[in-house]
């Protein structure tokens, strides 16, 4: 069961199937093979978990995962980087395809990938930080710490914001207009929504997925803290975490050796966008080994606030899927679409599964991301 919004993925609750948006974007078919894939170098204290075959097949994770990118990704194209964790053990690690054809760069656990709304998680962490911290509360107006905001907004709280529940129309899918995007910061959004003050709803009293409310966050977190907000997660969030992850905004480009859009261009839609807080994060897979880590031992957050954040607050999609602060549920998945970037991140509090799947293949990679949560969740391991 698929729900599409386009352009840019929201977080969805999954049980026994995973909802996700879509956007546009091609992607390359070609299926020729490279015999090998890069796997993590472990040079952490996480060792990996004993192989476990699937009842089914007599395949073990890695045997399914490996025979599934012989067939359907090609070593000199747009490729992935995926990573599965169990109880803080890794199962399964491995790269395939290309990050930048014109250089020649291939694909590696350590390369980094613009996580479009997967972004979110990480925005929902930093203002939950300053809610630990005593320097705000969810139930706060936004205008206290945006001022400028139109006056009628005043009922527009900070949880409002996390949970997609504050009517402010959403800059990158209601009306996709290039021209108005191309360059635009947050600070251009500010100018645009004090012109343009129109709600969709009454504040709290439905969900409609929003952009605009996270690059709202994070002027938030800009605000309290005096930091610019890739500074802001660099030192609070990725460097206690071990990530070597970083925010792309106007004074921030995708790192050489990063995977680009289609491993060939640094525009998207043939735009630049500049919007922060509801994407621009680049991390990898690496990276992610990390994060799970950080979550699994308070470095970032503590236990009962992550809680806090994955329990459902509101519902989207027509009641369909619960949101809670950049994540929700025992069982939860956010994905992101961004042109040619198509990435998930799942943590299942249950079972101790956590995974990741990056790619830069446009909608080939979103169906790669399927097929292999597919296999993830129907094998045992």
């Amino acid at each position: 069961m698929v729900f599409y919004k386009v352009r840019c993925i929201c977080l969805v609750l999954i049980c026994c199937f995973q909802l996700g948006c879509g956007g546009s974007g091609g992607g390359n078919e070609a299926i020729t093979y490279s015999a090998s894939t890069s796997s993590l170098n472990l040079g952490s204290s996480l060792s990996s978990v004993a192989a476990s075959s699937s009842p089914a097949t007599g395949l073990t994770l890695t045997q399914k995962i490996d025979s599934y990118l012989e067939a359907n990704q090609s070593a000199d194209q747009p490729g992935i980087s995926i990573l599965v964790v169990k109880n803080g053990r890794i199962a399964y690690s491995g790269s395939k395809g290309m990050a930048d054809i014109i250089t020649g760069t291939s694909i590696s656990a350590q390369t980094g990938f613009l996580l479009a709304s997967v972004s979110k998680p990480f925005t929902a962490i930093a203002v939950m930080q300053l809610v630990e911290s005593g320097q705000l509360k969810v139930t706060d107006s936004v205008l206290d710490y945006i001022p400028e905001l139109p006056p009628s907004w005043r009922r527009i709280t900070i949880e409002h914001l996390l949970t997609h529940r504050s009517g402010i129309y959403d800059i990158i899918n209601d009306g996709w207009r290039p021209s108005l995007l191309n360059g635009m910061t947050n600070n251009d959004l500010l100018t645009y929504l004090i012109k343009n003050p129109a709600l969709e709803f009454e504040p709290g009293t439905t969900g409609d997925y929003s952009n605009t409310g996270y690059a709202l966050l994070a002027t938030v977190v800009e605000r309290v803290t005096g930091l610019r907000f890739p500074n802001y997660m660099a030192l609070n969030v990725f460097g206690p975490a071990n990530m070597n992850s970083y925010i792309t905004y106007e004074n921030q480009e995708i790192k050489n050796g990063d995977a680009l859009n289609y491993a060939r261009l640094r525009t998207y839609y043939g735009i630049t966008n500049y919007l922060i807080g509801s994407s621009g994060q680049v991390s990898s897979a690496e990276d992610f080994l990390n994060f799970f880590e950080a979550l699994r031992t308070e470095k970032i957050i503590m236990a009962n606030t992550l809680a806090t954040m994955s329990r459902p607050h509101g519902r989207l999609y027509g009641g369909v899927m619960g949101y809670g602060f950049g994540i929700s549920g025992d069982a939860l998945t956010h994905a992101g679409q961004w042109d040619g970037f198509e990435t998930e991140i799942s943590i299942n509090f249950r079972t101790g599964i956590d995974s990741v799947i990056l790619t830069n293949s446009g909608s080939a990679g979103r169906s790669k991301i399927s097929a292999i949560m597919h296999i993830i969740y129907s094998t045992s391991f």
